[in-house]
């Protein structure tokens, strides 16, 4: 069984969330209680020594990163091979906004999602607070 340790206002976890669902895939969601830092704590460090989520696991694989999470569920459970190309040149184009989506937009996305959700400071701050740790 899968299991994907999740916060469900991350957009890194949306992104594999998203992709999960859509290639059908079944997990188990373990929610991560994020506010209250609960992913800095020995019990998902000890899964993640950057004490980040999302975590995956697989069997005996765990993948702590949204981008290198995506790469595995696409190719190994998208059997078109339509969301994980396999030439060289669409993999390239694939890895570009991969990394762009990690690294550019991902902040705006999550402060946005903090504030439309829970529309009180608290969550503001928090919001700011884990990109601060």
């Amino acid at each position: 069984m899968t299991k994907l340790y999740d916060f469900e206002l991350s957009g890194s976890c949306y992104k594999v969330r998203l992709l999960a669902n859509i290639l059908g895939l079944k997990y188990e969601a373990v929610p991560v209680d994020f506010v209250n830092k609960e992913h800095k704590t020995a019990k998902y460090t000890d899964l993640n020594p950057f004490g980040e989520i999302p975590i995956f696991e697989d069997g005996d694989l765990r993948l702590r990163d949204a981008q290198a999470i995506m790469v595995y569920i696409a190719r190994k459970y998208d059997k078109d091979n339509q969301w994980y190309p396999d030439t060289p040149e669409a993999m390239g184009r694939v890895n570009q906004w991969l990394s762009t989506g990690g690294l550019r937009f991902t902040h705006k996305y999550e402060v946005t999602r903090f504030v439309g959700r829970c529309g009180t400071s608290r969550c503001i701050r928090a919001g700011q607070e884990s990109r601060a740790t």
